[in-house]
């Protein structure tokens, strides 16, 4: 079905969110390595990039992998990149392969 797509994935560690509470009280959340993954992240082109109203999510670029465990609310790093999970769809239902829409998370 889906072979040799394997040898273009990389290693992409998964940061997962844990609920904190900082010294004034307010909860907050803490992402700590959870594990490393094999997969391929693609910067999507502006006629696949979704924006809209501030209710719809945006997608900057997809990961592809093979199924594993990823919430919608981990965060990636791939090389000191960092992106949200925002959907996780199991291409055409097969259980063979993930396509998963991120957001580049910018720090600065």
């Amino acid at each position: 079905m889906i072979q040799g797509i394997d040898k273009y994935f990389v290693p992409i560690d998964i940061y997962r969110a844990t609920e904190a509470t900082d010294s004034f009280g307010n909860v907050t959340k803490v992402y700590s390595y959870y594990k490393t993954i094999q997969g391929r992240i693609r910067q999507l082109g502006a006629s696949e990039t979704y924006t809209g109203d501030k209710d719809t999510p945006i997608y900057t670029h997809r990961l592809y992998l093979r199924p594993d465990d990823i919430r919608e609310s981990d965060e990636i790093d791939d090389s000191g990149v960092r992106y949200t999970v925002k959907t996780i769809n199991n291409v055409m239902g097969f259980d063979a392969l993930y396509q998963v829409d991120l957001e580049r998370v910018y720090h600065g």
